[in-house]
């Protein structure tokens, strides 16, 4: 008993060393997450509008400078634009496409949308998230469903996600 008595000592420094102290929890505010799109214009070709070229929804594009909205996706942002496929556009059989409502103010990527989650387009109507165990799709105000077909497009300015129908108000 007295050999292990002889070891505490050493044992007590060995648990001592290496420890942190501790700290005390911080008294500052935690950060503000900004949503509001940024005006300063982005310094790099992975821009949204230049992707939409890239990936030959120059349909879209087109619409999108048609309404005048090419200044304001040229800046930092961030959007998220559900661009509808050639394909899309091509059965909305010349109905008015409205860029605006499918564009959102803010970065939403689809490993972090919730169920039914409610997000405003630049439009100012609302569309819905909706969930299933193998894709995301979008819900527009009249309750018809655009599926993404490809998402995650990742972009200086934001996020570009790849719809399966025109949208509407």
């Amino acid at each position: 008993m007295m050999r292990y008595a002889a070891c505490l000592p050493l044992l007590l420094i060995a648990l001592g060393c290496g420890s942190e102290p501790e700290q005390s929890p911080s008294s500052e505010a935690p950060e503000t997450i900004d949503l509001t799109p940024a005006t300063d214009p982005v310094e790099s070709d992975q821009s949204l509008l230049g992707e939409l070229e890239a990936r030959q929804l120059d349909v879209f594009r087109a619409v999108i400078e048609g309404q005048g909205l090419t200044e304001l996706l040229g800046t930092e942002g961030p959007f998220t634009i559900l661009a509808p496929s050639a394909e899309a556009i091509g059965r909305s059989r010349g109905q008015e496409i409205n860029a605006r409502y499918h564009t959102l103010s803010g970065r939403f990527e689809t490993m972090f949308v919730l169920e039914n989650m409610k997000v405003a387009t630049l439009a100012g109507e609302s569309v819905t998230f909706v969930l299933s165990d193998t894709l995301v799709a979008i819900q527009d105000a009249q309750g018809n469903m655009a599926n993404i077909l490809e998402s995650d497009i990742h972009m200086d300015n934001g996020v570009i996600h790849i719809v399966d129908r025109v949208l509407h108000e």
